[in-house]
């Protein structure tokens, strides 16, 4: 059983997509920039080799160099700790590079809305207290990963990588959930339906509303006796893909073979629920196209196998 944050531990986690600690200093800021330069100048440029106009928007590549460059110095060493995490928690379905794809893409998008403001919904230090700024805080981290602050039975649960929370009154109010996915088939369907994201959050919500003993788990304020998290009425789910990610029934994966499979008739519906969120501005799409994620995630890779040498 994983061990519970102490409260003041709880309190002041303000990692909003859950990096594993680690141990900083390996790679110093001008060795960090070095590396980044060589990402973008050959990897990210050969891999879109093939597209003539990708070379022709200086803009799109000054911006995925400055959201490079914006990412943890420690940016390896991190996403190590996190290959082993998920290694210990995982190993018998254990796919390093999915499994790193995925980080590595939460991770662009935190560097790209700390620069470009990519999720304008979500709270900001500066409209709300300290005190309200780090509770709520404390709520993203306790809906992201339930099993660090001692709820190891909803640990299972699927749950969003962000949240838009507001407070109202003496409650806190979670308006919208963001995913970021680099593939769309039906376990997105499923998560984003009514028995997917919503229902893991009502029962976290449930659960922490009727604690009696919040401090023991890092929840000084919530609980019975202190302040409410309920889901707001208007709760809308979110979702940020790849900028090349096509919304049509043909590049939406089908899940055949698992319980998430889909035939045309719930393809075909879901391509429209999906192209509706677009228009309504609740899918958006990152700076990095899907490739350009795996690049990515193949160069992280490299270097981590380096640094895995180096430490033997």
């Amino acid at each position: 059983m994983a061990e519970p944050f102490t409260p003041e531990q709880a309190i002041t986690q303000k990692n909003l997509w859950d990096k594993p600690p680690v141990k900083s200093g390996i790679l110093e800021r001008r060795k960090f920039g070095g590396l980044i330069d060589r990402l973008v100048d050959v990897n990210l440029r050969d891999v879109n080799a093939r597209d003539p106009e990708y070379g022709q928007d200086k803009e799109l590549i000054r911006r995925q160099r400055r959201i490079l460059h914006q990412l943890s110095p420690n940016i390896i060493e991190e996403l190590q700790g996190h290959l082993q995490a998920a290694h210990n928690e995982q190993w018998h379905e254990f796919n390093e590079k999915l499994m790193l794809k995925g980080e590595v893409f939460e991770r662009l998008l935190e560097a790209e809305d700390q620069l470009y403001d990519l999720f304008p919904e979500t709270i900001r230090p500066e409209e709300e207290t300290e005190d309200k700024q780090r509770v709520g805080e404390t709520i993203l981290g306790l809906m992201q990963n339930p099993g660090r602050f001692g709820f190891d039975d909803m640990d299972s649960l699927s749950n969003p990588d962000l949240f838009s929370i507001r407070f109202e009154g003496d409650s806190y109010i979670i308006e919208t959930s963001i995913e970021a996915k680099t593939h769309l088939d039906g376990r997105t369907r499923h998560q984003l339906s009514d028995m997917g994201f919503r229902r893991a959050i009502n029962i976290i919500l449930d659960k922490i509303n009727s604690l009696e003993d919040s401090s023991k788990h890092g929840l000084d304020g919530l609980g019975i006796g202190g302040h409410a998290i309920r889901l707001s009425d208007k709760y809308k789910q979110s979702i940020t893909v790849p900028r090349n990610t096509q919304i049509t029934p043909n590049s939406i994966g089908r899940s055949f073979g698992t319980k998430y499979a889909m035939n045309n008739e719930q393809t075909d519906r879901f391509s429209r629920d999906l192209q509706e969120m677009e228009s309504q501005g609740l899918l958006k799409k990152a700076c990095f196209s899907n490739e350009d994620i795996g690049a990515i995630t193949d160069f992280f890779l490299d270097e981590i196998n380096k640094l895995v040498e180096a430490q033997k």
